[in-house]
């Protein structure tokens, strides 16, 4: 589904390395990614870690993992790179849930959808209905652009039939699942009724179309 904004494009999430190549260790300094990979110490990847940690612990973590897989690689051509030691190694993280994974509940999950409209990220809360009501992973509801620039989505606005269906697309697999949207069931008056299966999701989905409608270009 495209974001707002862009009617024709998925979104597109921001790289860790985009992220950490525009970081400024401190104000008025280069930033990260235009300092000498050999010139980068145990306080700067400090400094980055506990920055980053503004941002959640998990998505600090993981920053820490591709630094330290970065600096692993320029270390072990230190001839090339000029990188004898990595900073990154040995910060003793991990980004393991202790317990492993659970379930979010819908609670969460509409706390969620609400909180994106709120600040103003109707896109985000659409991408939670679908990852949460269709079981699809981040990328196929955003879409994804391979090294070669082709684009690839899971979910597509003309497989969308509002109260009816909507085509999805498996990416583990690649295989097409058509999910309906509603049932027909009989009343108590013998009389037929359509059903909403999934209310929620279908107010996401209008909401963002809504939002692409409105954007002139």
């Amino acid at each position: 589904m495209p974001r707002e904004g862009q009617s024709g494009k998925a979104c597109q999430v921001v790289a860790p390395m985009d992220m950490l190549v525009a970081f400024e260790p401190k104000a008025g300094q280069p930033q990260l990614g235009k300092r000498m990979a050999s010139k980068v110490d145990a306080t700067v990847a400090d400094k980055l870690y506990q920055k980053l940690k503004e941002k959640g612990d998990r998505q600090a973590a993981y920053a820490m993992q591709v630094c330290r897989l970065v600096w692993t690689w320029g270390a072990s051509h230190h001839r090339v790179t000029g990188v004898k030691e990595n900073p990154f190694k040995g910060m003793g993280l991990s980004s393991t849930a202790a317990k492993g994974n659970r379930e979010t509940s819908r609670a969460e999950y509409n706390l969620y959808r609400e909180t994106a409209r709120k600040l103003g990220f109707q896109s985000m809360a659409t991408a939670a209905a679908l990852c949460f009501e269709c079981c699809q992973r981040v990328w196929d509801a955003f879409g994804f652009e391979d090294p070669d620039g082709n684009e690839h989505r899971g979910i597509e606005w003309a497989g969308y039939r509002p109260g009816e269906g909507i085509s999805l697309v498996q990416s583990k697999t690649g295989n097409p699942v058509n999910l309906p949207l509603s049932i027909v069931v009989t009343v108590e008056d013998g009389k037929p009724e359509t059903v909403s299966l999934y209310p929620e999701l279908e107010e996401e989905l209008a909401r963002s179309r809504a939002v692409v409608s409105a954007d002139p270009r």
